[in-house]
């Protein structure tokens, strides 16, 4: 009687690669999903969102009415070719800027002690900004880092991108391929 071999159930550094880079795409996803989202509302209403910015007290009430037309036409681009995967190395380092903008800016409100509406634009209501809300905006920070890093290619090496027939390609393998010769790897 012929006994089928039980398979490994341990991951090998492919598959390991393969689910990082596949969370890392969610997580850029998610990302520009909440990013369009947020800046839908602040497109169709830029007075409320131009008094919130005002309201910070960081910049004086022009540069607010500028930023209140700026900031959410550029979270909506970013977060567009974030979800369509597009540009992703320009979309992703603009969205790791805005990101520290933001938390930045929060974090000086809520040093500052100020009762001021966080201006999100994520429909969770306009409660001031808080310790959570601080948490939320470098949580989005770390996870636009990391899904940036990986979807970059920028670390787990040698591993480093799956290539267009899915298959993993490593850092020497995708330096050969472009003519690129290094001494060590």
């Amino acid at each position: 009687m012929n006994v089928p071999e039980k398979q490994n159930s341990i991951a090998t550094p492919a598959t390991r690669c393969k689910w990082i880079v596949a969370t890392s795409i969610l997580l850029r996803v998610i990302i520009g999903i909440l990013l369009v989202w947020a800046a839908i509302g602040k497109i169709l209403d830029p007075e409320t969102f131009g008094s919130q910015v005002a309201a910070y007290q960081i910049v004086g009430t022009r540069t607010a009415s500028v930023l209140s037309v700026l900031i959410p036409w550029t979270e909506f681009v970013i977060g567009v070719c974030l979800v369509l995967g597009i540009v992703r190395h320009g979309a992703g380092m603009t969205a790791i800027g805005l990101f520290i903008v933001f938390l930045a800016a929060r974090s000086i409100v809520y040093h500052r002690g100020l009762q001021v509406a966080c201006g999100c634009g994520l429909g969770f209501g306009d409660e001031t900004i808080t310790g959570r809300a601080l948490v939320f905006s470098a949580g989005l920070l770390l996870g636009s880092i990391v899904s940036y890093v990986v979807n970059v290619g920028a670390i787990f090496s040698p591993v480093i991108a799956v290539d267009e027939r899915n298959e993993i390609s490593t850092a020497e393998h995708v330096q050969l391929s472009h003519g690129v010769r290094t001494g060590a790897v």
